[in-house]
């Protein structure tokens, strides 16, 4: 939250558009500086969504922003992804920091609601030994992919809730993944059931 005032006087009001950026500049430089690891890379922050202006009221947690332009805007909602790259990255120390940016603009962070608190997939090369012995056996090659071109994915779930090492292994043209059409090749296929097949004899 900001406050208004006339656009002609904007230096009367606090535009909560402008501290909203500002903030999420502040808190993207020192999630990047202070949350790093050798393993996973850089914590990063995306501004993915904002919306702002003179505010209306709101229903069922939607703005409702004057169509008119002669005020400076007085709320700002936005909606942020943030990919920890350490585990002890929270939704709490994003709040903190986020807050204390906003406040010494002179703004007020009123609400925040988390969809996913979740920190990093962070799995040792050699907690997956086995594994990669197996896909080595099996495929004849063994590649592991930067985890800062990864991102986000539903096995930081597993390995945070029960402790359990987590990889994504899989067939299939990766350039494909979650887009129309996506299709996985037949011999992608063999050779996964050649791994699995390998897999199973190592932990049997």
């Amino acid at each position: 939250k900001g406050s208004t005032a006339h656009a002609s006087r904007p230096k009367e009001g606090i535009n909560a558009i402008l501290v909203a950026v500002r903030a999420i500049e502040r808190l993207a430089k020192q999630l990047s500086k202070k949350y790093q690891s050798n393993l996973v890379g850089t914590s990063t922050c995306n501004l993915s969504k904002i919306e702002g202006g003179l505010n209306l009221g709101t229903v069922s947690e939607k703005l409702i922003l004057s169509e008119g332009t002669n005020s400076v805007a007085d709320i700002c909602k936005v909606r942020l992804d943030i990919r920890p790259a350490t585990v002890n990255l929270k939704e709490k120390i994003v709040r903190q920091i986020l807050s204390k940016a906003v406040k010494s603009l002179g703004g007020d962070l009123s609400f925040s609601k988390s969809i996913a608190d979740l920190g990093c997939l962070s799995v040792a090369k050699d907690s997956i030994s086995k594994v990669s012995q197996a896909v080595k056996d099996s495929i004849g090659t063994l590649e592991f992919i930067n985890p800062n071109d990864m991102g986000y994915g539903d096995g930081q779930m597993i390995f945070e809730k029960f402790g359990i090492p987590t990889i994504y292994f899989g067939a299939g043209p990766s350039n494909m993944c979650h887009k129309p059409d996506e299709y996985v090749n037949i011999p992608d296929l063999l050779k996964l059931d050649k791994f699995l097949n390998k897999l199973y004899q190592i932990y049997s």
